[in-house]
């Protein structure tokens, strides 16, 4: 069906056929299928948000195959993109993937900085369903934070966002470690 529909000139509706089946491909280990179909799209004409979509699936992909450095460069390209146009929701799964990138990447500071920009988005665009189902994982990277098992540097500036989490509702885990 995408063939047909980038076949037919049609990319952004392709972007979102494909970017439909980013966890198919994450969960079922067929991430170098789904990174061949995000970058066939990447390389036709784009209107700026199926392009950031296509670039936050590219990145996914490449994460999801250890690829930190060109999942970290996908990811930014898509996180620019979603800003200038504006989508709250873009924005807020792009910096939720983006923590994870930085977070295998070591870069604990950065992770906990881009998570929690993640919630806020999250928040912030409205839709309750979609801050909603990041926020479990990110109140585990919380709790791990704020508990010491990332290092000392670590914890030292997670109250932020572990008081972000609490600010908005995450589990009641998260609010007693406030």
């Amino acid at each position: 069906m995408a063939v047909e529909i980038i076949e037919r000139g049609r990319p952004a509706e392709a972007s979102d056929i494909v970017s439909g089946l980013l966890f198919f491909w994450m969960i079922r280990g067929h991430a170098a299928e789904g990174l061949q179909w995000y970058e066939q799209i990447l390389n036709l004409p784009l209107p700026p948000e199926a392009e950031s979509k296509a670039l936050f699936g590219a990145a996914a992909m490449r994460f999801t195959q250890g690829e930190l450095d060109g999942a970290r460069t996908a990811v930014a390209r898509a996180l620019t993109i979603a800003q200038r146009v504006g989508r709250r929701d873009l924005i807020a799964q792009t910096e939720n993937l983006f923590g994870y990138v930085e977070h295998a990447a070591g870069n604990m500071d950065a992770a906990r900085d881009r998570f929690t920009r993640s919630i806020e988005a999250f928040r912030a665009s409205g839709r309750r369903g979609s801050w909603a189902r990041g926020t479990p994982s990110l109140n585990v990277r919380a709790r791990r934070l704020s508990t010491g098992r990332c290092g000392t540097s670590e914890t030292r500036s997670s109250a932020r966002f572990v008081r972000v989490l609490a600010r908005i509702g995450g589990t009641g885990r998260t609010r007693r470690a406030v």
